[in-house]
């Protein structure tokens, strides 16, 4: 969960490392994508969109010693960001 000047952004994830297996995307992840999206709208009234895209991605650790961060990196991940963004 990201609070920042644009507002709230929640990243989730499926499949990473150790997690995968086959039809995991239309079988678990989009569902998942689509209750989370529903409930935020129909119970907390809250305007939300959702970026959902697959693909390969870095997770990890990030920075240097003194800050450092846990991100998903990645061209999927950009995407998601820009299908969100659009209108």
């Amino acid at each position: 969960l990201i609070v920042d000047d644009k507002g709230v952004v929640l990243i989730g994830t499926f499949g990473l490392r150790g997690s995968t297996f086959p039809n995991m995307v239309p079988e678990n992840a989009l569902p998942a994508t689509l209750s989370i999206h529903k409930a935020l709208k129909s119970e907390l009234n809250v305007d939300n969109k959702v970026g959902a895209t697959f693909g390969k991605v870095y997770c990890g650790v990030v920075g240097g010693v003194h800050r450092h961060e846990f991100a998903v990196l990645g061209p999927s991940v950009n995407l998601a960001a820009r299908l969100m963004a659009s209108k």
